[in-house]
């Protein structure tokens, strides 16, 4: 894609940006998805290992509303998710992991 075109479209309202967004992700077939969008090892298993820690602790989920607050508002003084400090966890919410693991299925199926 042309650089100037790809420039053009990244100046569109948001709302449009979005429908664009659909529509070429809506245009991919099954084969397209999944040749792109193959995890690597490293990504399964951290993938797994987050599924395994939400199955064990639902109630650290966060909900979406207040990871999209989060994300938006950086320079809050409370912006950062909370660490549980296992294993390494960099905390993060199961809400979105669970919706990742959809993702995640339909990928690794």
């Amino acid at each position: 894609m042309e650089t100037a075109t790809l420039s053009e479209l990244l100046r569109l309202p948001a709302g449009d940006r979005a429908e664009l967004a659909i529509a070429l992700w809506e245009s991919l077939s099954d084969a397209d998805r999944d040749a792109e969008l193959t995890l690597s090892d490293e990504q399964a298993a951290e993938l797994d290992r987050r599924w395994a820690d939400h199955l064990a602790d639902p109630g650290t989920a966060v909900p979406w509303a207040e990871v999209r607050r989060k994300l938006i508002a950086p320079n809050d003084a409370d912006h950062r998710f909370p660490t549980r400090g296992r294993r390494g966890d960099r905390g993060g919410s199961s809400l979105v992991r669970r919706k990742t693991f959809g993702a995640w299925q339909r990928i690794r199926s």
